[in-house]
């Protein structure tokens, strides 16, 4: 039950904003060049935030906290 309404919650978001973007004179389609781009810029944030979780692990893992 939760999934559905999840999937619906999700529907109803999804429909008003199409409505948002055509009450906006957006042309059909043109979103989805800036969903792409927006993806592009999360995958490499992702990415980038990644390797500085990593750095900051080997950085942590390779000095001890307190030196004498």
């Amino acid at each position: 039950m939760v999934a559905a309404l999840a999937a619906n919650d999700r529907a109803a978001l999804a429909e008003q904003i199409l409505l948002g973007l055509e009450e906006r004179g957006l042309a059909a389609g043109a979103w989805l060049v800036d969903i792409g781009r927006v993806r592009h810029a999360l995958r490499e944030a992702d990415t980038l935030l990644r390797r500085l979780e990593d750095a900051v692990i080997r950085s942590a893992s390779s000095s001890p906290l307190d030196a004498p």
